[in-house]
């Protein structure tokens, strides 16, 4: 087996760095928009019941003026109706620049008469200050300031998804970049759309190591503790203690990326030229792979004595674009080889 480079020492340290960002403390202001659906409202309440001590959770109901966004507030949720004053309320909240959404309901929420979706409800209070002109429904707009269609997750909670808040998860990742670790202890629903941001953000940064490296093996301690980085945040944002016990777990799930590592310096010690391309290929599709088997594993509650087969997935997952690039070698050898 290759020997791994991995710098016990700086996983120390990730392990605390991470540790520290998880335990954070993160507030949420829930604004209720009295006209917002009994089931919006409902399955808002039941995503913000939060299951640890550091995140704190308040609420107040829009009536006829925008409320006062605390200063210390991380992010603003605002479920909502027909009101006008939605838009009022992102402003307000983006004044002491806390992120805010607007959270509708497609088709029940805002004009429902027409089942409008969140571009056309953008696209109706794009002006500030001015209302909205729309005809054939029941519902007399007032003066509201405009909504940015990046400031609304339209939900569909008839639909069959299992993880219908998926969308607003995703949202809270892109837009709470500094406390995501926080609120994803704190809200199971977060936890999935992180784990996959997370996954995203490292493959690239592996495939873009893997391009800039021309030494073989240069590359592999950078990728290595990039991935185990990686593991241990997606273990944090699943709710695992960050101590000493997830060394073992990231010396594991990171065991299947190094074979795919070995076959890469071989595919690029028989053509030297096509390196550039192998190498950041085998670097992408190894983490890509490796964090796929580690958002498995964690999902799952999983267990030490589970790691041997979250390492076989690693290597399971990115055998595909290793197995390409042999036989891209093997092409490029035999037309040589005709060609002499």
């Amino acid at each position: 087996m290759p020997s791994m480079p991995i710098d016990v020492s700086k996983v120390l340290s990730a392990i605390t760095a991470i540790g520290q960002q998880r335990d954070l403390p993160s507030r949420v202001e829930l604004v209720f928009d009295p006209t917002a659906s009994n089931a919006l409202v409902d399955k808002v309440i039941e995503a913000f019941v939060d299951v640890s001590s550091n995140a704190h959770v308040t609420d107040v109901v829009l009536d006829k003026k925008v409320p006062v966004i605390p200063k210390d507030t991380d992010l603003v949720v605002i479920i909502g109706g027909d009101s006008l004053l939605l838009g009022d309320v992102v402003h307000a909240a983006e004044e002491h620049d806390v992120p805010a959404v607007v959270v509708i309901e497609r088709g029940k929420t805002y004009f429902a008469n027409d089942k409008r979706s969140a571009q056309d409800y953008a696209d109706m209070t794009l002006s500030a200050n001015t209302a909205p002109t729309l005809t054939g429904t029941a519902h007399t707009p007032g003066v509201g300031r405009g909504i940015d269609l990046e400031n609304l997750v339209d939900l569909e909670l008839d639909g069959e998804s299992a993880r219908p808040l998926e969308q607003l998860g995703t949202w809270i990742v892109q837009n709470v970049p500094s406390k995501r670790l926080s609120l994803a202890r704190a809200f199971p629903f977060i936890r999935h759309p992180l784990a996959v941001e997370l996954a995203k953000q490292t493959t690239i940064q592996n495939g873009a190591i893997g391009l800039v490296f021309f030494v073989p093996g240069a590359d592999m301690p950078l990728i290595a503790l990039n991935q185990a980085k990686m593991v241990l945040q997606i273990a944090a944002v699943y709710g695992k203690e960050m101590n000493k016990e997830r060394i073992g777990e990231v010396l594991a799930v990171t065991a299947g990326g190094f074979g795919c590592r070995a076959v890469a310096r071989k595919l690029v010690a028989h053509v030297p030229m096509l390196g550039w391309a192998i190498k950041p290929a085998v670097a992408a599709s190894g983490t890509m792979g490796m964090a796929i088997a580690a958002i498995e594993y964690y999902e799952e509650n999983g267990k030490l004595h589970g790691l041997s087969d979250v390492a076989a997935k690693v290597a399971k997952k990115a055998a595909p674009v290793v197995n390409k690039g042999e036989d891209l070698v093997g092409n490029v050898v035999s037309s040589a080889t005709a060609h002499n």
